[in-house]
């Protein structure tokens, strides 16, 4: 890691990484020679040299009636990191008591930076769990860079036992590896009771779950996608094979959640309103979660009208894109589809796998109970 970035995350502004380097190459230096040297004047100066002090970074020492200052040696850091680390160990008891009692439903956290994200990524470090990773490994180097490798290393020296079914052709080192079909700009992270859920891009998004009985669901869902192989098909053609298959062979529910303008326009205008007929003439009831976007309200708010009967009904509800996640998910009695929003290729999984349908139907109902109509 860069000097300036280790030492800014040691709580150093730029100007004071500046007197610190600046100290430990000159030696023993006068207020005013920092100033002239570093570019600063003598007020702020004093400021920065003051709080140096204060952090026990920065000593003096009076020589002819003149204070010089001193950096101290760099090893000192390490004992300033230990006695911070021991300060907040002595006190966690009494913030433990604070918390409280835990709350019964589940905790959600969103964070929406680099450092941020960061610090949700080690929480599967602290927990030394089975660590189970689902999606992209590429854009998780690319983005976060030298974290990566640090995160990476501590993994392997902590031995926490890692599987990962990887949309890219990366391994991650000391797990083991499993490719999965399409592409994807997310990474799901789950271990102990937590799920993180990572969007990746310029400015990333992880979604903190703490929650057991939603991990569990999805250590099973993980399970069966490791240990089953799923029908993948390819293009909007194959999306539509997908969605023939399903209406082909159920007779009473179907539920969604992540549905989108997009899909529609994937599968196609003419398409969507067949398959929606065929749903009708069988008497299936429909339920569906939709993307809260003004495109994806105009084309579904009026389907329950336009593709509904007595013995048919719909129902149409609304959720932030970021809540329903990545994918759009079609769960019937017999089927669990789920079409990945990628960039380059249009990609559908088909599972008959009875648990996964029942993880994905007990999701969708917890989504439903939130969102809007």
């Amino acid at each position: 890691m860069e000097i300036s970035n280790a030492l800014k995350n040691f709580g150093l502004t730029e100007a004071e990484i500046k007197i610190y380097l600046m100290l430990l190459k000159s030696g023993e230096s006068k207020a005013g020679e920092i100033a002239q040297i570093t570019s600063s004047n003598r007020t702020f100066t004093y400021d920065r040299l003051k709080k140096l002090k204060d952090s026990g970074l920065v000593s003096t020492t009076i020589k002819d009636n003149k204070k010089y200052f001193l950096a101290v040696n760099p090893e000192y850091l390490l004992e300033l990191a230990k006695q911070r680390e021991e300060a907040i160990h002595s006190i966690l008891p009494e913030l433990q008591k604070i918390v409280g009692k835990k709350e019964l439903t589940a905790k959600v956290e969103v964070f929406s930076t680099k450092k941020g994200v960061k610090t949700a990524i080690n929480g599967s470090l602290k927990a030394k769990k089975e660590l189970l990773i689902l999606g992209a490994i590429q854009v998780f180097e690319k983005t976060m860079q030298e974290h990566f490798g640090i995160w990476n290393a501590r993994r392997a020296n902590a031995k926490i036992q890692t599987k990962a079914i990887i949309s890219d052709n990366l391994t991650l080192p000391n797990a083991e590896c499993k490719k999965m079909e399409g592409q994807t700009n997310t990474t799901t992270f789950i271990f102990d009771e937590t799920i993180i859920i990572v969007i990746w891009s310029e400015n990333p998004i992880a979604i903190l779950i703490t929650d057991k009985n939603i991990a569990e669901n999805y250590k099973t869902l993980f399970k069966n996608q490791w240990e089953m192989e799923l029908k993948v098909y390819e293009g909007a053609e194959g999306v539509k094979k997908a969605f023939d298959e399903m209406i082909e062979d159920e007779k009473e529910s179907m539920y969604g959640y992540g549905m989108s303008w997009k899909l529609a326009t994937i599968y196609g205008i003419e398409y969507g309103k067949k398959w929606q007929e065929s749903r009708i003439s069988k008497g299936i009831i429909m339920k569906e979660i939709v993307y809260d976007e003004s495109a994806s309200r105009k084309y579904f708010g009026p389907r329950p009208n336009l593709f509904a009967s007595k013995k048919a009904p719909m129902e149409i509800r609304y959720l932030d894109q970021i809540l329903c996640g990545p994918a759009a998910v079609f769960v019937s009695k017999n089927y669990a589809i789920t079409f990945l929003y990628t960039e380059k290729d249009k990609k559908v999984i088909v599972s008959k796998n009875k648990e996964t349908i029942n993880i994905y139907k007990k999701h969708f109902d917890a989504l439903w109970k939130i969102s809007k109509e």
